[in-house]
């Protein structure tokens, strides 16, 4: 049975829902998931546009199937960035699956972890280099950094974009970014390439 069909109104659902978590509706439905008609409602704080310009970064990579060892290459990237005196508040690590594990080899995925190079440091080697990163236009999701919130948005997030009438952009690949001082207070973020938005 659909849910919605056991009340006769969408504010007597609304009602039940306010009185059973003891949450104001609009704002519980961005703090817990709750499952209508194959959608995940709630799974993040907001949504918000922005154009991300090209930049270019200095990352670590890892090539292997996708899993535990992706937060070991993020937790050698923190580390690697405090050693050189470039990790502080406003630091944003951009976490970067390449490639599409329904498509490509488990062995064969690339995954970056990287962060913006401003051209004064010189930090290159074996284990850190620089490349360009494709700008254009995002759709961000603010979501908790729980390993459970992120697995629910990578889940969630295109379908809600459709949801919404966007118009994804596959050309370009979504994106993890951990602001520090966002981490810090239990947020993080995803961007999904879309394919317009006004530039600010």
């Amino acid at each position: 049975m659909h849910l919605l069909t056991v009340y006769s109104s969408l504010q007597k659902f609304k009602k039940v829902i306010e009185n059973h978590f003891n949450w104001a509706y609009h704002l519980l439905r961005h703090r817990c998931t709750i499952r209508i008609g194959g959608f995940i409602l709630g799974f993040y704080i907001r949504m918000s546009e922005e154009f991300i310009e090209p930049v270019t970064v200095i990352y670590m990579r890892r090539t292997g199937a996708y899993g535990k060892e992706n937060h070991v290459l993020m937790n050698n990237f923190k580390e690697w960035l405090k050693k050189q005196n470039l990790f502080d508040n406003n630091t944003a690590i951009f976490a970067i699956p390449l490639d599409d594990p329904a498509t490509t080899e488990a062995h064969r995925c690339r995954y970056d972890v990287c962060t913006v190079y401003t051209g004064n440091e010189n930090v290159f080697s074996d284990e850190v280099k620089a490349r360009k990163v494709d700008g254009g236009a995002y759709a961000t999701f603010l979501i908790k950094h729980t390993a459970t919130d992120i697995q629910i948005a990578w889940v969630e997030c295109f379908n809600e974009l459709v949801r919404l009438g966007y118009t994804l952009d596959y050309d370009r690949p979504a994106m993890e970014r951990y602001v520090k001082k966002l981490v810090d207070s239990h947020y993080c973020e995803i961007c999904v390439p879309i394919l317009k938005v006004s530039k600010a």
